[in-house]
């Protein structure tokens, strides 16, 4: 009897450990940011340039990022949106990248953006730091110009869009931002920017939304009056279908 109970249980077991999904479970990315908003602006900067204060200040202070005066307390990347105008822009904050070490993950989520803001301090020795930033990511083969996202070669994977941001502009030296508007404008668009004060502010997301490519379109209810509050964001090159799908696909 115990021998014929011994058999039966282990059959059960046989059935059970079948039924069992046995896939490794991945641990989640945390260097991943869903996009959100009509576009995706990733930070990327060497320690204590004046990335966190720039996130709080376009997110008017609702991004929940780290605004210290000591380098390395942003960890993990950390999202926030921004207003402009009628739409929403997402910008992402990242921990720092020096020529010695990038964290693991931080290149995917530079490579998923839709925009790099490459963030200099323009109170210090902004063009040493650019010379830096530019090395780091040419090693890991980047190519950035600051041309809209529908100007990219899709064939090319290395291609993305940037903006080189000086920020601290209030506390630069006279000729830091023209020095870096002359040296890059072959590649790059130098905008220059305070957090403090918001100079350069509405530019900066200006500049970003006409990067992004995209169009808004408004539309309106049978019956009813144009929704002229929360346009739908699409391509450039988007079609009335484009717009139907977006809708409801039932239409």
């Amino acid at each position: 009897g115990t021998e014929k109970l011994q058999a039966d249980i282990k059959h059960k077991l046989s059935i059970l450990k079948k039924t069992i999904d046995r896939t490794p479970v991945r641990a989640p990315d945390l260097f991943h940011v869903p996009h959100a908003g009509a576009g995706q602006i990733v930070l990327v900067g060497l320690p204590n340039v004046g990335k966190s204060r720039l996130v709080f200040a376009a997110t008017n202070g609702h991004a929940p990022v780290k605004v210290t005066d000591f380098p390395f307390a942003t960890q993990l990347p950390v999202p926030g949106m921004a207003a402009f105008e009628d739409v929403q822009l997402e910008f992402v904050d990242t921990p720092p990248v020096t020529v010695d070490h990038i964290p693991p993950g931080l290149v995917g989520t530079f490579h998923s953006a839709d925009i790099l803001a490459l963030v200099v301090d323009a109170s210090v020795d902004p063009l040493e730091e650019t010379e830096e930033l530019l090395s780091i990511l040419t090693k890991r083969e980047f190519i950035l110009r600051s041309v809209p996202r529908d100007q990219l070669n899709p064939a090319n994977p290395h291609g993305h869009s940037a903006l080189l941001v000086a920020t601290k502009s209030d506390l630069a030296p006279p000729d830091a931002i023209t020095t870096l508007r002359e040296l890059y404008s072959d590649r790059l668009e130098t905008l220059a920017v305070s957090a403090e004060t918001s100079d350069g502010l509405p530019a900066f997301l200006a500049r970003c939304w006409q990067m992004l490519s995209l169009i808004r379109v408004f539309t309106k209810e049978p019956g009813q009056p144009a929704d002229t509050k929360k346009p739908f964001v699409l391509p450039l090159n988007a079609t009335v279908d484009h717009l139907v799908n977006k809708i409801h696909r039932d239409l």
